[in-house]
C-alpha cells in the first residue's frame, strides 16, 4: 500500500508536526507513506517538495496581496486565528507520488491546493481522503469559526472580515459545496468534536465520515524527573510551575487573557506560591505579571519541549476552540495533568479524576478553581502514572498505525472511482476574480487612513497595476490579474 499525504509544510506548525508525526508511526508500520509538501523544512527522505506553482512568481505576488489587504489588514477583533482562501494551483495530480499512490490524503493545505486542484486529484479516480487538522477544509474560508456556524448555511456577512461587498467566503462556500457534491471521499477528525462537526457540514454531505485520532511518539516524550527538567530549564525549586503552551502565545482562542485572569485570583496553594510558565512565541507585549510569569520562548528541540512538560505540575489548556491539541497529548505522555475549557477534543483525552479536569468554557473562576484542587489534593503527582498510561494506551504510533492501516485497507476494498480522466475546472477563475474585487476594494484610499497605511495601500496599487499589465503606469479599476 503506498500513501501520499498533501500538506503545505512537512514539519512547521501544531498541524504539520501531527501529520508528520503520523507519517513517522505509518513507516515504522512499513506502510510505503510518503509526503508532498509545498515547503519542505526537514530531512526526511520520504518527504518531497513540490515544485513551483504555475506561473510561479505572478500567482506567488497575487496571492501575498490577496492575503495583505482582503484578508490580514481586513480582520475584525472577533478572531486572530488563521484566515485563507483555496486560491493556489499546485499541479498536483502531475507529480509522480501522487499517481503512484494508493490513497491520497489531503491534511493541512492552506495556501498550496486550490479548487480545481482538488478535482484533479479526485479525477486520478484514486481514493481521497482529508484528514482534519482544523475547520477550514469546510468553512468559507476560517480555520476556526469563534462561535459561527453561518458554514452550515451559506457563509454570508462573515463576521471575521471587517469590510466584503463581495462575499467572498459566501462565494468560497458555495464553491466547496460544488466541488463536495460532485465527488466523494473520506473525511476524517482526528477528535470527535471535529468528526461530528465535519459530519454537519453541507460541504461533506454524503461523504465518508470517521474518526482516527492523531499519535506521539511515546518514546520522545517520556516523563522526568520534575526537579531535574527544572534544572534543565533554568526554574528554580519552591513555587507550583503551570505551563501554558500555544504556537503563539498571545492567540485568542487559545487563551493566554483567560490564563491571566485564573492566575491574579490564586494566591498561595499549600504555602506555595503558583508560577506560569509559557512556551511558544512571546507576545510583542508580555503581559505585566511579575514574576510569577517565565516565557521560554519557541523550543525546537523535542527534548527540551518533553522537558517542559515533566517540569511542570500540571498543564493549563484553556483554548476556547481545539480539535485534538499535540500540547495535551505530549503533557499526559510526560506524566502531566491537563486543566482546561470542556471544548473541543479536550475531552478525548482529558478524564477527570485520571488526566486532569475540564470546566465550562468561558469560567475563569471554576479554571482557578481547578488548578487549587488538582494541586491542594497532591492529583498533579498522583495522576501521572494514569496520564501515561492514557497516552500509551490511545496515543502511541503502534496503536494509531494499527488503526490506520485498518481503516486504509477498508477504503481500498470498498472504493469505487467517481470519475476518471480529464478533471472539471472553473472553480479557480471564480474564487480568484472574488478575492480580486475584494482587493481593489481594500486598496481604495480613505481619509480615515494614517499616512503609513497610506503608503502601504499606495505600494499595494502599484504592485497590483504591474502584474495586471506591466506596461501600465496606473491601476485600472476593475482589472483583472487572470
Amino acid at each position: 500500500m503506498k500513501v501520499v499525504s498533501i500538506t503545505t509544510f512537512d514539519i512547521g506548525g501544531g498541524a504539520a508536526r501531527a501529520g508528520f508525526r503520523q507519517h513517522e508511526a505509518l513507516r515504522r508500520a512499513g506502510v510505503d507513506h510518503w509526503i508532498l509538501a509545498g515547503k519542505k523544512l526537514s530531512a526526511d527522505p520520504f518527504t518531497v517538495e513540490a515544485p513551483p506553482m504555475r506561473n510561479s512568481y505572478v500567482r506567488s505576488r497575487q496571492a501575498s496581496l490577496v492575503r495583505q489587504f482582503a484578508i490580514d489588514r481586513n480582520r475584525t477583533a472577533l478572531s486572530d486565528t488563521w484566515f485563507s482562501f483555496p486560491l493556489r494551483d499546485t499541479g498536483l495530480a502531475e507529480i509522480e507520488q501522487v499517481r503512484s499512490a494508493d490513497i491520497i490524503d489531503v491534511q493541512w493545505s492552506s495556501a498550496f491546493v486550490s479548487l480545481d486542484g482538488l478535482e484533479e486529484l479526485f479525477a486520478l479516480g484514486k481514493p481521497v481522503t482529508f484528514t482534519l487538522h482544523d475547520q477550514w477544509a469546510y468553512t468559507g474560508g476560517c480555520h476556526y469559526t469563534a462561535g459561527c456556524e453561518r458554514y452550515l448555511t451559506d457563509c454570508r456577512g462573515c463576521p471575521q472580515l471587517a469590510v466584503d461587498p463581495i462575499g467572498v467566503p459566501a462565494i468560497t462556500l458555495q464553491l466547496r459545496k460544488s466541488l463536495g457534491a460532485a465527488r466523494r471521499g473520506t473525511v476524517i477528525g482526528p477528535s470527535r468534536w471535529m468528526h461530528e462537526t465535519a459530519r454537519r457540514a453541507p460541504v461533506f454531505a454524503g461523504w465518508r465520515h470517521e474518526h482516527l485520532p492523531m499519535p506521539l511518539d511515546t518514546g520522545v516524550f517520556v516523563p522526568r524527573n520534575r526537579a531535574e527538567a527544572q534544572r534543565h530549564l533554568g526554574l528554580g525549586p519552591g513555587p507550583w510551575r503551570v505551563l501554558f503552551v500555544a504556537e503563539r502565545v498571545a492567540e485568542k482562542r487559545k487563551g493566554f487573557s483567560d490564563l491571566l485572569e485564573a492566575g491574579a485570583k490564586l494566591g498561595l496553594i499549600a504555602g506555595r506560591p503558583v508560577h506560569f510558565v509559557a512556551m511558544g512565541t512571546a507576545p510583542d507585549r508580555p503581559a505585566d505579571f511579575g514574576v510569577r510569569i517565565q516565557y521560554l520562548g519557541k523550543l525546537d528541540d523535542q527534548k527540551d519541549v518533553a522537558a517542559a512538560y515533566s517540569a511542570a505540575d500540571v498543564m493549563l489548556l484553556p483554548s476556547h476552540e481545539d480539535n485534538l491539541p499535540n500540547t495535551m497529548l505530549e503533557a499526559l505522555a510526560c506524566g502531566t495533568p491537563v486543566i482546561g475549557y470542556d471544548i473541543g477534543g479536550l475531552p478525548d483525552a482529558v478524564r477527570p479524576g485520571l488526566t486532569g479536569k475540564l470546566v465550562p468554557v468561558g469560567d475563569v473562576g471554576a479554571l482557578a478553581g481547578a488548578i487549587r484542587e488538582v494541586l491542594e489534593s497532591g492529583a498533579s503527582e498522583s495522576w501521572r502514572g494514569s496520564c501515561r498510561s492514557l497516552a500509551e494506551a490511545e496515543f502511541s504510533y503502534s496503536v494509531h498505525a494499527r488503526r490506520c492501516i485498518a481503516l486504509y485497507e477498508d477504503i481500498l476494498r470498498n472504493h469505487k472511482a467517481s470519475a476518471v480522466g480529464p478533471a472539471g475546472t472553473g472553480y479557480d477563475r471564480v474564487l480568484w476574480d472574488a478575492c480580486l474585487q475584494l482587493t481593489v476594494n481594500r486598496l481604495e484610499l480613505r481619509d480615515e487612513f494614517s499616512n503609513e497605511d497610506k503608503k502601504t495601500i499606495m505600494a499595494g496599487r502599484m504592485e497590483y497595476a504591474r502584474l495586471a499589465d506591466p506596461s501600465a503606469g496606473v491601476l485600472r479599476p476593475g482589472s483583472m490579474w487572470v
